[in-house]
């Protein structure tokens, strides 16, 4: 276990993950290489960002999401267009909603390590979706009200 790595060296990884078991723990070396050696490193991973950063809003099924895609992405799309349509931002974020996780499990799991997004595009002069999975931990939960689309729609529909 001592020469495997995700991105960073094991030895730190059990520097971040001890302070979080108590002193009361019988062998606590042995439970901290136990949980280290029981998670995929991107489960791993996921647990050590989750630990390290302020704040976090799990993900759900129907949840809107920002995030940027691959660099690939705009490949396939109109950049300028999807910023004007609302749908895209000028620092290459993109919107979607949650579907569900990309397991195998039938049970929805908030912190599986990716998740089946329907990315909210513009294609052939017309609103449609983009169905991939993406990483968890790249998706930044908002609400629909903040997608500038949907405002855009509204205001449509008002006038």
């Amino acid at each position: 276990m001592s020469d495997r790595k995700i991105n960073m060296p094991i030895s730190l990884v059990k520097q971040m993950i001890d302070p979080l078991f108590t002193k009361s723990i019988r062998d606590k070396q042995f439970v901290i290489d136990a949980f280290i050696s029981m998670l995929p490193d991107y489960n791993l991973e996921m647990f050590l960002e989750l630990v390290a950063r302020n704040k976090y809003t799990p993900v759900k099924k129907g949840s809107h999401v920002m995030f940027r895609p691959n660099r690939y992405f705009f490949d396939d799309y109109d950049q300028d267009t999807m910023i004007d349509m609302g749908l895209s931002t000028k620092d290459d974020y993109v919107y979607g909603i949650v579907l569900d996780d990309d397991s195998y499990s039938n049970d929805f799991n908030p912190y599986a390590h990716k998740m089946k997004v329907n990315i909210y595009v513009w294609y052939d002069n017309e609103f449609t979706y983009r169905k991939e999975s993406i990483n968890t931990m790249d998706l930044n939960v908002i609400k629909e009200s903040d997608i500038p689309y949907f405002k855009i729609i509204k205001n449509e529909i008002q006038v």
